[in-house]
């Protein structure tokens, strides 16, 4: 018995096997130009560079984070799950990691 197909990872062989010259990929991954070839937007190289610079300067590291994540990053995630003024929150029932 075989297993179904990811309908993710579907939609990319889909597109492997589609003939048309003028089909776009809307699938999973890095985007592309009109060559096929990944497709890397100008902000992203800018902020590369940052976080290397920073990395250079010693502002930031390359230390794991710990094992429940960023705090900050995890209270965030929370609030845009259960917005922002949430009783959950005030209430202390809301656990991220």
């Amino acid at each position: 018995m075989e297993a179904p197909a990811d309908p993710i990872l579907g939609t990319a062989l889909a597109y492997k096997a589609d003939k048309n010259p003028k089909k776009m990929n809307l699938g999973v991954g890095a985007y592309r130009d009109d060559n096929e070839k990944p497709f890397v937007f100008k902000v992203i190289k800018e902020v590369e560079k940052q976080l290397a610079q920073e990395t250079f300067d010693g502002k930031l590291d390359k230390e794991y984070l710990p094992i429940d994540g960023l705090a900050q990053f995890n209270l965030e995630s929370g609030k845009l799950v259960f917005g922002n003024n949430s009783p959950l929150f005030k209430e202390n029932r809301v656990v991220s990691v």
